[in-house]
């Protein structure tokens, strides 16, 4: 994916950041629900927060202040950012997925073939390691970290946090009713209608889906030690700042 622009920022504009498949799309999806009081039917077009890569020209039309998803790296530009990270090795893992069924790998390349890749930097957006430092190393004054494991275990407690940010009263009702209707059960049911008809799911294989575990801690199915050992030393610095290693 190029890393496409903006025509311009703003300085209210507010950033959804992450490094892919950190977990955005439900983060996002959530926010959507309660902002709108509406479940939606469509976790791939977020009218709310749109992708700025695959949405650049609406996001372009949007009047401010405007909510964007960025997977950027630090841009010194953005003044408003929600970070969202996760442990690295599961990233890797959904990362793998997500380019067998978007067809950047052969079906039979193996999950040790594109850990090589990953490590490499070599996917869009770059080192795991790089981008999570990039941020953390250059916070802008309003900057909000959220772990995704924080969100699945405390969900109520992550999203008061961002709707806060955001400069929203939160109403504790509403809330639950929003992460409720994005259930991963849900949203998987709701992919199965989306297939046929949205372009980002129905020209990808579909025997692979997008909304597919959500698992905190899956890399343990996929990870050797050997690997593990040679993964930590390479995201060594972004792990141990996150304390995913100790």
């Amino acid at each position: 994916m190029k890393m496409v622009r903006l025509d311009k920022i703003c300085s209210d504009d507010i950033f959804f950041v992450s490094y892919p498949k950190s977990g955005t799309t439900w983060i996002r999806y959530v926010i959507n629900n309660y902002l709108t009081n509406d479940s939606g039917k469509n976790f791939a077009r977020i009218e709310l927060i749109p992708d700025m890569h695959a949405e650049t020209e609406y996001c372009n039309s949007l009047p401010s202040p405007r909510m964007m998803k960025s997977h950027l790296p630090f841009q010194p530009e953005f003044n408003n950012i929600i970070y969202l990270c996760r442990d690295a090795r599961d990233v890797a893992v959904s990362y793998y997925f997500h380019y067998k069924k978007y067809k950047h790998l052969k079906s039979n390349d193996s999950f040790e073939s594109f850990l090589n890749i990953f490590n490499a930097g070599k996917v869009n957006f770059g080192l795991w390691n790089d981008h999570v430092n990039s941020w953390l190393d250059n916070k802008p004054m309003r900057f909000l970290l959220i772990k995704y494991e924080d969100a699945i275990r405390n969900p109520v407690n992550e999203f008061n946090k961002i709707l806060f940010f955001l400069g929203y009263n939160v109403d504790s009702t509403r809330l639950l009713s929003a992460i409720a209707n994005a259930d991963f059960s849900r949203m998987a049911a709701l992919e199965e209608e989306l297939n046929k008809n949205e372009p980002l799911l129905k020209n990808s294989n579909l025997d692979i889906p997008f909304i597919r575990k959500a698992q905190v801690g899956d890399y343990k199915h996929y990870f050797n030690k050997e690997n593990e050992s040679e993964f930590i030393k390479i995201h060594y610095s972004g792990m141990k700042k996150l304390e995913y290693i100790s």
